[in-house]
């Protein structure tokens, strides 16, 4: 594994994006023609490390899939648009310069929000119990020509969150889309989604690998 790798770079970069807008490497066991997938860590954009959810970096290495686990900037230290303009620096970095050659992108949102976020809603005054779908909505941007998604959430997880996650997958088919997928995983809540991957036979760590073999 390569630690601490710095996805972003240049003069203007303020200490925060220094200290925080790194990735670690993860590799599989193979030295070429792997997938990766980029992995950005839960905590509501307020907390939360990129060491976090170590069992699902150990399985899909494990399954031949590298993973570059990143950090991002958190509230209140920044707000939006800053979370996602580091995502896609650490994507973007990622695309040119893994040596990968496994496929498309695929996106595989776990338990997400896919209107826009509780912590971008504070930020603005509204009330937490209030959706909103603007730019900063995913949902927002469903197109036909979006990577393959498969977007996975728990029967138990938070108030709404699978209805999110089904809209967003419908949306995405109405814009003529081709390879989206729902699944919402029986007796599993928010955190409980995500835990299980790296147990034997856990049905999302079995998604994640086949979708992620596909795509």
């Amino acid at each position: 594994m390569k630690r601490d790798l710095p996805y972003k770079s240049g003069d203007g970069l303020s200490d925060y994006e220094r200290s925080r807008c790194l990735l670690d490497l993860h590799l599989p066991g193979n030295s070429h023609d792997f997938p990766t997938l980029v992995w950005f860590h839960g905590g509501g954009l307020q907390d939360g490390s990129k060491e976090a959810n170590a069992n699902v970096h150990e399985h899909l290495t494990a399954n031949g899939i590298a993973v570059a686990s990143a950090n991002y900037r958190l509230s209140p230290g920044v707000s939006y648009p800053a979370y996602i303009e580091d995502a896609a620096a650490a994507v973007a970095w990622v695309l040119d310069r893994v040596e990968s050659h496994g496929g498309d992108p695929g996106c595989v949102p776990v338990s997400g929000q896919m209107v826009v976020h509780s912590t971008i809603r504070a930020e603005r005054g509204i009330q937490g119990y209030v959706q909103i779908v603007d730019g900063a909505a995913p949902i927002h941007h469903a197109r036909d020509d979006a990577p393959p998604f498969l977007n996975i959430t728990g029967d138990g997880d938070n108030e709404g969150r699978s209805d999110e996650n089904r809209r967003f997958v419908e949306a995405l088919c109405e814009a003529g889309h081709g390879d989206a997928v729902f699944v919402e995983i029986e007796g599993r809540d928010h955190c409980g989604v995500i835990d299980g991957v790296g147990r034997p036979g856990d049905r999302v760590a079995e998604l994640m690998v086949e979708f992620i073999g596909r795509s």
